[in-house]
């Protein structure tokens, strides 16, 4: 099967990697002196794995499941309409408001996801913040949400807390973790074992949160 893609050649690199962004973008980062004839011997060994992945991912259509606080709720969309994104009754509803034919429909509703995600994640973690700062009678300085691929959440020597806002399709109790994680760092800043043993107790089954989490995460994708 033939693919579209773009090399990347870096400097210093030593080993070839292939990546597929949300959209579908195949991006082959290989060392600066690889030849394309190289490249395109991966491509084909790595057919297979490439097939399997695009099929995972998303494409934006009615009927698609996507995770939302712990649920899976079905994506709906509604053609020639401009009403926001709403859940309801298990639904995902977005509004398409370009009904043209060769519009790519997939994008728009894709970015009207996002951005709706992204708001129900500032509310949410702000609420879980807020309400893990009077349990654990600790204060950040400001919560912030980003679209943050490497971790969850962070904590920086001022008490910033940011996260990473694709949490919000997880479990509310694993949100709660990720909360709590962040905010003990504020009182430890590293993870030595007074840091887990701070999250213990305020959330004593923290191991299941944190495994359910490891072994979800590639799940939790719009």
């Amino acid at each position: 099967m033939n693919f579209n893609y773009t090399i990347v050649r870096k400097p210093y690199r030593r080993n070839a990697t292939i990546k597929i962004s949300e959209d579908n973008r195949i991006s082959v980062i290989v060392p600066r002196g690889i030849p394309d004839s190289r490249v395109e011997e991966i491509i084909r060994q790595k057919s297979v794995w490439i097939q399997s992945h695009l099929r995972a991912l998303k494409k934006y259509e009615s009927g698609e499941v996507f995770p939302f606080l712990g649920e899976n709720l079905t994506l709906e969309a509604h053609y020639e309409s401009n009403e926001p994104v709403q859940v309801k009754d298990g639904r995902l509803i977005v509004g398409v408001p370009f009904p043209e034919a060769g519009f790519d429909h997939s994008k728009l509703i894709s970015s009207r996801l996002v951005q709706f995600g992204r708001r129900c994640a500032l509310e949410v973690l702000t609420e879980r913040v807020a309400f893990f700062e009077k349990v654990m009678k600790i204060k950040s300085s400001e919560v912030h949400i980003k679209n943050v691929r490497s971790v969850w959440g962070s904590c920086n020597l001022k008490g910033r807390l940011t996260f990473n806002w694709r949490i919000v399709m997880a479990p509310v109790e694993v949100i709660d973790y990720v909360v709590v994680h962040e905010l003990s760092h504020i009182a430890h800043h590293n993870h030595s074992d007074r840091f887990w043993a701070h999250i213990e107790r305020f959330i004593p089954d923290y191991k299941v949160r944190r495994e359910w989490l490891r072994s979800n995460e590639r799940t939790l994708k719009w």
